[in-house]
């Protein structure tokens, strides 16, 4: 069947569903480079299109916390967005978000290795009580990239084993990401935890592109860089931030849940609203493999809190935040 192509096209145009085709096969080419890591390293071999992983390595600076400023922000897309997106960025959301600080670079897999040789995966207290349900089950000590051996800790990437690069970012669930928060609380005293979306959406402010706008990428995504995440220190940003997008996606302590005005679109019906559950929290900012709609600034993604992407996170330091209200779409069964 042919159409006339007219531009803009909307949502309600034939060629929307041709976009939306593209873009769902966008996602399948990241999910299916961290299904390919999961994979034993016996039934992968390198390509020539994927052996450009990132070779710098060294030890990492000190993390630091930095001051972002409040102010009013407002979240969700108008309908006449030039931009592809997804039923869940539609709507409209406003914020009053409190000045906070946040840590001038990702979290480094030295930063999280104080957690690890500290007991972190041993003790209940740092964990919730999904997390700690979550240790139990795995049984596990440390991230599940993380390959211990006689030498200490190396690091399963896409297709090899490779001596651990201590200055890339820690790549982790929300789960752990949320207990490095509560253990780094309290060794410092300090209210320490996962960026909400809207303080994320303040830092974002200081990056002044977006894709597909920028003529380079400004951070470590598009795979317009190395097959892989680089050091946390490698891309700057303003104010003295590093990684505001790109390396790795950051976890937030926000459930998704669809803005006011929220609508599925008919021909994706269930797209985002099975993850309207309370527990799947958003993540940020895309990662080295994020393409089109993933690398934009508007994109809404959640994942449940103990799944793997690749996904790291920065934390703040700020107020308390209120409990979620839990806005279930649609109950089980349906």
């Amino acid at each position: 069947r042919s159409c006339d192509v007219t531009l803009p096209i909307t949502q309600d145009s034939p060629l929307w569903i041709i976009l939306m085709g593209i873009e769902h096969e966008r996602i399948h080419l990241e999910t299916s480079a961290v299904l390919l890591r999961e994979l034993p390293l016996d039934k992968v071999r390198p390509h020539p299109l994927w052996s450009n992983r990132c070779r710098l390595s060294g030890e990492p600076p000190q993390n630091e916390l930095l001051p972002v400023a409040g102010g009013r922000v407002t979240l969700g897309k108008t309908r006449d967005n030039p931009l592809y997106g997804w039923d869940n960025e539609y709507g409209h959301a406003e914020f009053d978000v409190k000045p906070f600080k946040a840590s001038r670079y990702l979290v480094s897999n030295r930063e999280f290795l104080t957690f690890v040789d500290a007991g972190g995966y041993q003790t209940r207290d740092w964990w919730s009580e999904e997390g700690w349900n979550w240790v139990q089950f795995r049984q596990t000590r440390h991230p599940v990239w993380w390959v211990k051996g006689d030498q200490g800790f190396r690091l399963r990437t896409l297709l090899d084993l490779i001596d651990m690069p201590w200055d890339w970012p820690a790549e982790v669930n929300c789960l752990e990401a949320k207990a490095f928060c509560a253990w780094q609380s309290a060794q410092t005293g300090r209210t320490i935890r996962l960026p909400s979306e809207a303080e994320w959406y303040k830092l974002r402010e200081l990056v002044d592109t977006d894709q597909p706008y920028w003529d380079k990428a400004p951070g470590n995504v598009n795979l317009e860089y190395e097959m892989s995440p680089c050091p946390v220190n490698r891309h700057a940003f303003k104010n003295g931030f590093f990684d505001i997008i790109g390396n790795v996606w950051q976890w937030t302590d926000t459930p998704i849940d669809g803005f006011a005005g929220f609508e599925v679109h008919p021909v994706y019906d269930d797209f985002s609203t099975p993850t309207f559950d309370g527990k799947h929290n958003i993540f940020k900012g895309g990662c080295w493999i994020s393409t089109g709609n993933y690398a934009i600034k508007d994109s809404r993604y959640a994942f449940r809190r103990h799944f793997f992407q690749y996904s790291g996170f920065r934390y703040v330091e700020g107020d308390a935040l209120p409990e979620p209200e839990l806005n279930v779409y649609e109950e089980p069964g349906m």
